[in-house]
C-alpha cells in the first residue's frame, strides 16, 4: 500500500497574507527557518514565494513599494494529504518543484512538503538499507562459520 503524503508533510505550516511587506516577509521566513511561504487571502491559498523570490525582488529599486501579492507565483503545485507520497516526490523531481502545498477542497492550507522533507526520508531509507545490509552480512558470516552457527 502506498504511503500517503499526510504521514510526511509538515502540518499547519507558516503562511503569510498577500499584503505583507517584502522585508517583513523575509525576516519572517528567516525567523521561522523556512524557504517557501504559502500566501493566503481569506484563509485560501492564492500564491507562494520562495526565499530566492524575495531576495531578487528586494534587489529592485522600488522594492519598498511592493507586497507579497506583487511578486508571488499564483500557480502553485498543490496536492491532497491523501495523495501518494511516492507520486508527489516523483512529480516534484520531474517538474523541479521545491515544494508541494497541501490543501483541502476549499484551498485552505493544510500542510507543506518540501525537497528537504524528501531528502530526510531518503536519508532514513538509506540508513535502514545500510542497517539491513549489516545484519545480512553478520547473519551470513555467522551461518557460514566453519563450526556452524553459535547456539
Amino acid at each position: 500500500m502506498d504511503r500517503q503524503l499526510a504521514t510526511s508533510m509538515v502540518k499547519s505550516p507558516y503562511i503569510a497574507d498577500a499584503d505583507m511587506d517584502l522585508n517583513d516577509a523575509l525576516d519572517y521566513m528567516r525567523e521561522c527557518n523556512i524557504r517557501h511561504l504559502p500566501i493566503v487571502e481569506s484563509d485560501k491559498l492564492v500564491g507562494i514565494v520562495s526565499e530566492r523570490d524575495l531576495k531578487e525582488a528586494l534587489a529592485l529599486d522600488k522594492s519598498e513599494d511592493l507586497s507579497l501579492r506583487d511578486i508571488m507565483k499564483s500557480e502553485v503545485y498543490t496536492v491532497s494529504a491523501y495523495d501518494s507520497l511516492k507520486d508527489v516526490v516523483r512529480d516534484m523531481a520531474e517538474s523541479k518543484y521545491g515544494s508541494a502545498i497541501v490543501v483541502n477542497r476549499k484551498r485552505e492550507v493544510q500542510g507543506i512538503f518540501t525537497t528537504i522533507d524528501a531528502l530526510r526520508i531518503l536519508a532514513d531509507l538509506l540508513d535502514k538499507e545500510q542497517l539491513n545490509e549489516l545484519v545480512s552480512v553478520e547473519d551470513y558470516i555467522e551461518a557460514t562459520r566453519p563450526e556452524g552457527p553459535r547456539a
